[in-house]
């Protein structure tokens, strides 16, 4: 048999590409900030995507750099670089991108609690599916908040969101996966097409139907314009 090359020109973009942009559609000051302050107890959301809350009295305030993640988009694409083998980049080269690095300021950094100022990560239904099914492993602060370490004399503070391939890919991108690795070689091209279609369908949400359906292409086809999924980080701070 031979071996089809699993483009995604050939698929256009509806097998591996999806995209989860967040944003801030409220801004609470007029810089490239965007700034909560609440009192004790008090939580606050934005109209987008992104939860900030704030457990404190109001002597704390957080300001993070929204531009930074209103630019960001996590893409679970081929591996940088990767134009060769049965999963490969297409022509607009648009790679993996798994990580986010939130940043930002604290005021009064003194008065935080140990360990009180905490980020945490919650998914949409479809990508906890994908997690289930381990194609792609969450961020640690999906499975609970974790404390965030403020620089002292500044306030300043530094948090990587991360994702990772699971082990339904052998923990690698499954470009590298199906085309280099001696388990992932010897997956039919067949195969490699489901298990990439699924991925999809897990995280926009139609994995179920699609694993029930006849006619998985005509699935597929009625989701090609869905919209991305969203998710939300929420930021805690509480004084001592």
């Amino acid at each position: 048999m031979g071996k089809t090359r699993l483009t995604r020109n050939s698929y256009k973009r509806k097998i591996i590409l999806f995209g989860i942009f967040i944003f801030v559609s409220i801004s609470l000051i007029s810089t490239g900030f965007a700034a909560w302050v609440m009192s004790s107890d008090a939580k606050e959301e934005t109209e987008g995507n992104v939860e900030v809350g704030l457990v404190t009295d109001a002597s704390i305030k957080i300001e993070f750099n929204k531009s930074t993640i209103e630019a960001h988009t996590f893409y679970f694409e081929p591996a940088k670089d990767d134009h060769s083998g049965r999963v490969r980049l297409d022509s607009n080269d648009l790679h993996e991108v798994l990580e986010l690095t939130v940043e930002g300021e604290i005021s009064n950094p003194g008065i935080l609690a140990t360990d009180g100022f905490t980020i945490q990560m919650s998914l949409p239904e479809g990508m906890q599916k994908a997690v289930e099914l381990n194609y792609i492993v969450a961020p640690e602060c999906v499975a609970a908040p974790v404390a965030v370490a403020v620089d002292g004399s500044d306030g300043t503070f530094t948090y990587k969101v991360k994702f990772t391939w699971g082990s339904a890919f052998g923990g690698q991108n499954p470009s590298i996966y199906f085309d280099n690795d001696a388990t992932g070689l010897t997956v039919a091209d067949e195969d490699v097409k489901v298990a990439l279609e699924n991925l999809r369908a897990c995280v926009y949400n139609y994995y179920d139907e699609l694993t029930a359906a006849t006619d998985r292409a005509a699935v597929i086809t009625a989701h090609a314009s869905d919209a991305m999924p969203k998710f939300k980080l929420t930021l805690f701070a509480q004084a001592n």
